[in-house]
């Protein structure tokens, strides 16, 4: 299918989604135009949009988890090779970065290449992701996590694939909506909690702004506009799209070379994984049996998503792809998984501690309507806090639970921090009773650290005042941006919205298998000559000559998948430019001959030995590209 026949698709899906919108309010619509006019009207049309593009909170609770989990994962993926591929002393020094990056792409990491100091931007990314998963300060959470993520991938962009593109633009969507509001730190902390915290106000669990519309409508452009994108044979008239992509050994993992073997499957999954992204808006944004394709739609999509992860080894994509779909999750969903109630948490009156410490436990364990208060006001309560030192914890099903045990009680509560609470089953109880008696001797001093580190204050509401143009005007740009890319005109934006764009980190490109999965997959062979004029191999390090033969396993014989897509770059054309700076760091380093003995290179060749896989069986065509020849002298 064209592009032209995908648009017609498009339009014809708008088509669908504008006459289910109608009909699905014709009766309120009827009743209000008649009752109340103009308003009326707007009502009918507000009403379908709040309930297609308005967002759960306890959806953005979950995406705020989902993608603190990927910061952590993703960082600490990076950080192996922290030196060789963000400092000076790496393949590329900040001054090579800055020359070959575009202006408004920024990065705090150019303040400085010593290894030391990226060490501590990682460190401070890490504590920000930290912060963002318990909801400790959400807002300046999200703020720093969008500022250093964006820092590390504008560092080096030549490792980046589109679930880095993805996670910088969520995290710049995600500042305008209230991802604290449920299950975080910062519910826990609301000011009315300060002298009355019995129980629990606040915003209803949906929510809707234009900030939510613009945050789906971002993760419907990963499908819909991936799905443009697809315009070869292999995914319209072949439909051998899987089979390319599970044939190339780099990208495929055992499991999808086993897949393989299943010819007849692979044709009409191409079919369904086309369909399932380009027919998104319509079961995901549709108002008729809201909950029903919504909650389809995206337990379609999360299996998607784990099929890659299984049968492909395309890194932490299906991670953050995960995060992004549970803002889609409907509130019903999350109505079905009712905590059980009828818990009653009581704390000493004079420890400002032990009320905050009840409060955290309520939001991150217990139904939010649980009551909280002194035991001094309950006649029951009050005796066996006197009588144990101990704060009392009732249970739904009567029984009266104290000290450690109440803690652990109350983590396995909640399924979400049930392992928490195995993890304290762990410790003996008498361990864990000498941790309860420690914190309690040392209220004192903890109630003067919290009312520093956990003051009442108001949670951030969402995009609001001047926020509201801000990205309204921003969730236009991005949409023309796909559509620009999806029409692959060479049409340019203004130079200005281009340049806030990248600034920004919106540029994207949902390029994913498109407009062809893989065709060609290759390896190296990285030979340096030494001063002494031996050779050593300096992929592996090894003295002699590097292996002219394919490896067993191409997946194996990348170091790691940002290794992988450093190297599937830099032998086409568009990266020749970064060929000098990989000769230039092996130069910097010393190689032992056979001797043992440690040398400084003298010259650096680059080959690539090509691979084109061919269907229907055909034998795969190789192809040698000499690169780069270097002098390091």
């Amino acid at each position: 299918m064209s592009l032209k026949d995908n648009a017609k698709a498009s339009s014809l899906g708008l088509v669908v989604y504008a006459f289910t919108a109608y009909y699905d309010q014709t009766d309120i619509a009827s009743k209000s135009i008649s009752s109340a006019g103009f308003g009326g009207l707007m009502g009918a049309i507000i009403t379908p949009l709040k309930t297609v593009f308005g967002i759960d909170l306890r959806s953005l609770a979950a995406f705020r988890v989902m993608i603190s989990l990927y910061i952590i994962a993703d960082v600490v993926n990076r950080w192996e090779f922290l030196r060789v591929f963000y400092t000076d002393y790496g393949i590329l020094s900040r001054a090579a970065a800055m020359g070959y990056n575009h202006p408004a792409r920024w990065s705090l990491l150019y303040l400085n290449g010593e290894p030391w100091v990226i060490h501590l931007i990682f460190a401070f990314t890490l504590f920000t992701a930290l912060c963002l998963l318990i909801g400790y300060r959400t807002r300046l959470a999200t703020v720093l996590s969008f500022v250093m993520m964006a820092s590390i991938t504008n560092r080096n962009l030549i490792l980046n694939q589109g679930g880095d593109d993805l996670c910088c633009a969520l995290l710049f969507w995600a500042i305008f909506l209230p991802l604290g509001a449920r299950f975080s730190v910062d519910d826990a902390m609301r000011p009315e909690h300060e002298s009355q915290p019995v129980a629990v106000q606040g915003p209803a669990n949906p929510y809707f702004s234009i900030a939510s519309i613009a945050a789906l409508l971002q993760v419907s452009y990963v499908y819909v506009f991936g799905a443009f994108l697809k315009t070869g044979d292999a995914w319209h008239k072949t439909h051998d799209a899987i089979y390319y992509a599970l044939s190339a050994e780099s990208v495929s993992s055992a499991l999808g070379e086993r897949l393989l073997d299943v010819e007849w499957l692979l044709q009409p999954m191409t079919q369904y994984v086309y369909w399932l992204e380009l027919l998104m808006p319509l079961y995901v944004f549709t108002p008729i049996f809201f909950v029903f394709f919504r909650t389809l739609g995206v337990a379609a999509l999360i299996a998607l998503h784990l099929g890659f992860a299984l049968f492909l080894s395309v890194g932490l994509f299906p991670l953050i792809s995960i995060s992004s779909l549970m803002l889609l999750i409907p509130g019903a969903v999350w109505n079905r998984f009712v905590l059980q109630p009828g818990w009653s948490l009581f704390y000493d009156r004079d420890c400002a501690f032990c009320r905050k410490t009840c409060l955290l436990l309520r939001s991150f364990c217990l139904p939010r309507e649980t009551p909280i208060q002194p035991a001094q006001d309950d006649a029951v309560a009050g005796p066996i806090l006197e009588a144990n030192k101990s704060w009392v914890v009732i249970t739904p099903s009567g029984e009266t639970v104290l000290s450690w045990k109440a803690v652990r009680r109350v983590l396995k509560a909640n399924p979400l921090t049930y392992p928490v609470g195995l993890l304290a089953a762990l410790l003996p109880n008498q361990l864990g009773k000498r941790f309860y008696d420690y914190i309690g001797n040392s209220r004192g001093a903890l109630g003067r650290v919290t009312a520093i580190l956990l003051p009442y204050q108001p949670a951030y509401g969402g995009a609001s005042g001047v926020a509201i143009p801000i990205v309204g005007l921003h969730t236009v740009v991005i949409y023309l941006w796909n559509v620009r890319q999806a029409a692959n005109s060479g049409h340019k934006l203004p130079d200005k919205t281009e340049y806030a764009a990248k600034f920004l980190h919106l540029n994207q490109r949902w390029d994913m298998f498109a407009p062809k999965p893989i065709l060609l997959e290759g390896w190296f062979a990285f030979e340096g000559t030494l001063e002494n004029g031996l050779h050593v191999d300096l992929w592996t390090g090894k003295p002699g000559y590097p292996p002219v033969t394919a490896p067993d396993n191409l997946r194996d014989w990348n170091k790691d998948y940002r290794w992988r897509k450093y190297l599937s770059r830099i032998h086409k054309k568009a990266y020749s430019r970064q060929r000098p700076n990989l000769a230039r760091y092996w130069c910097k380093q010393k190689w032992a001959d056979r001797s043992g003995e440690t040398q400084a290179l003298e010259s650096v060749r680059m080959t690539y030995y090509g691979r084109w896989t061919q269907a229907d069986g055909r034998p795969d065509r190789f192809k040698t590209y000499p690169l780069y020849n270097h002098s390091c002298n």
